[in-house]
């Protein structure tokens, strides 16, 4: 009997020989198994080879050795096979070798002995091809374990795992695919592997995980090619699942919780930071859900790359202006005011000038004014007339083209009063032959006659309050307020005017 110390306190491992053959154990003494009877694990047992019996027999950490008269024969304890046969006869009269003993002091040397003679040997790095050994009996584990850190022997673990559990069949793909991708067989075989034996589910793993192995490198490309053809599967079996024939409950669960895995692995760190950067595969992605009619994902992932524009698009497209307006007002981008205003004016005014009067002065109001050119109802106008109030008195804005433009929705309404009171605050800002002609056209004789007084042409103003308004009440204030501003000669003329009218209005020019 031999027993085996190697790297250890206690025995772990004994051996001996019987006329029947070999019985190897594994000894257990940790001590959760002291206390039981049996501490002997692993029993195996060998017949003797067609060499004979042997006379002696020694045990290392991988090997057991076996004595003959003449020589010794090593045999893996792994599987069970020849590894190397030694001559022990030096001369003629070496004699008989009768005993192989282990060094007490050191188990990885051992001593053959004979009448005549000591042969000591040592085992020299019996454990380097214990991992491959492991291997081809598909054990992937303890081959690891021994590999240790050496990656091709990793990578070629790794492979014959794959193979190992590819061959299974259906039940052990996802094995499969787990392995592959951390082996260094070609991208393109695997792949096509997969895509051959049709298991999308074994292809999207197979993806994921070689992904993950390029978390550390500098590989952008793969990284998003990688990327676009997991999100194609996703889309590809959310598609096929919508459109089964068969829309039970479970099949809804089984879409959402496939938009659910999509969704967290669109947002994961890793994906975003390396695609975000890359605007061509973004369109890429957005392309391919829009080409799967999934709207949904597509908002979902404009929101992640930032792309608050396709968000606002889809939401318009769809006619949900409120949602569109709620994005647009979270993104408190400016530019995105401007452009889509206009659209939001038309569909839901009061709702888009409430949200404009959020942002006050933040926002150009002479950059909203094509949102207001063309609102054609009544209650589009109002709120048109809201907010450039809102920009003229509450922003103090002085730009005569916001000033112009409301005096231009003023002169549309049947009442005066709002023009006239515009007109009583804010003349020096408007371009005043323009209101003029405005005014005229739109017959707001009272704005007119305020108009020709703000531009010093009081006669006029006198004439027209006579002639369009018939109001000589009218015509004698402003011909008391033209006293200060007009030469004698004027205000002759405008006497005049009024002395010759008075007749025939019935009325009087009192105060003047």
């Amino acid at each position: 009997m031999a027993v085996s110390y190697i790297k250890y306190p206690e025995p772990r491992s004994l051996i001996w020989m019987s006329g029947a053959g070999i019985q190897y154990y594994k000894i257990d003494l940790s001590p959760n198994r002291f206390d039981k009877e049996d501490v002997l694990t692993e029993n195996t047992f060998r017949s003797h080879t067609d060499k004979g019996l042997p006379v002696a027999i020694g045990l290392s950490e991988f090997h057991y050795l076996l004595l003959y008269d003449t020589g010794f024969e090593a045999r893996s304890l792994i599987n069970w096979k020849h590894v190397q046969y030694e001559s022990l006869r030096t001369t003629s009269d070496s004699g008989t070798f009768s005993a192989i003993i282990a060094d007490p002091m050191d188990p990885t040397k051992f001593f053959c002995h004979s009448k005549q003679h000591i042969i000591r040997f040592k085992t020299h790095k019996e454990d380097r091809n214990v991992w491959k050994l492991y291997m081809g009996l598909k054990k992937f584990e303890e081959a690891e374990k021994y590999a240790g850190n050496d990656q091709a022997k990793l990578f070629e673990i790794a492979s014959a795992e794959g193979d190992y559990y590819f061959e299974l069949g259906d039940k052990y793909v996802l094995n499969a695919a787990q392995s592959y991708a951390e082996s260094h067989r070609s991208f393109e075989e695997i792949a096509l592997k997969f895509i051959k034996e049709s298991t999308p589910a074994a292809l999207m793993t197979f993806l994921k995980t070689k992904l993950q192995s390029l978390a550390n490198s500098n590989n952008p490309t793969q990284i998003c090619m990688l990327v676009v053809w997991i999100v194609e599967i996703y889309l590809s079996e959310i598609f096929n699942l919508e459109n089964q024939q068969n829309t039970a409950d479970d099949d809804m669960d089984s879409v959402q919780e496939v938009r659910l895995d999509l969704r967290e692995f669109l947002k994961t760190d890793f994906v975003i930071r390396n695609i975000k950067k890359n605007k061509p595969i973004v369109k890429v992605i957005q392309e391919m859900m829009g080409s799967y009619g999934d709207t949904s994902d597509m908002i979902f992932f404009a929101n992640l790359m930032d792309d608050i524009e396709k968000v606002i698009m889809h939401h318009i497209h769809d006619q949900q202006y409120s949602s569109a307006l709620e994005t647009l007002r979270q993104s408190r981008d400016p530019e995105l005011f401007y452009k889509y205003s206009q659209t939001l004016m038309k569909y839901i005014p009061r709702d888009t000038v409430n949200v404009l009067e959020q942002f006050g002065r933040s926002l150009d109001p002479k950059k909203l004014l094509p949102s207001f050119i063309h609102c054609k109802t009544a209650e589009q106008r109002e709120q048109a007339v809201r907010y450039l109030q809102y920009v003229v008195f509450n922003c103090k804005c002085k730009d005569e083209a916001i000033h112009n433009f409301l005096l231009s929705l003023f002169v549309q309404q049947e009442d005066e009063s709002e023009l006239l009171n515009f007109l009583l605050k804010t003349d020096a800002n408007v371009d005043k032959k323009y209101a003029l002609r405005l005014c005229s056209e739109h017959r707001k004789w009272k704005a007119c006659c305020h108009i020709y007084t703000k531009m010093g042409l009081y006669e006029e103003a006198v004439k027209l309050a006579l002639t369009k308004l018939a109001n000589v009440f009218e015509a004698e204030k402003t011909a008391i307020e033209a006293q200060n501003y007009c030469s004698s000669d004027q205000q002759e003329m405008i006497k005049k005017t009024l002395a010759d009218d008075s007749p025939s209005r019935g009325r009087g020019r009192q105060g003047y």
